[in-house]
């Protein structure tokens, strides 16, 4: 991936509000890159599922989509 841009510029750049949403039990990265995101950008909402692995869209699929929908209304 090239792309170099800071916490700071995904911030100033993404529409509000902005929903960072992930499972409790992903992959420690993507865990840590959610978790490094929401203290970033503490005016974000933030989603954590309980159960749903890296790939929640697909092994909960209910569950996300309900989330999306509250996240986009």
């Amino acid at each position: 991936m090239l792309d170099t841009t800071g916490i700071s510029g995904w911030r100033d750049r993404l529409p509000m509000p902005t929903t960072l949403i992930w499972a409790e039990d992903t992959v420690r990265s993507t865990r840590e890159l959610a978790e490094i995101l929401r203290d970033a950008c503490p005016q974000w909402r933030t989603d954590v599922l309980p159960r749903g692995g890296h790939m929640a869209a697909l092994t909960r699929p209910a569950e996300m989509a309900a989330r999306l929908q509250a996240a986009l209304a």
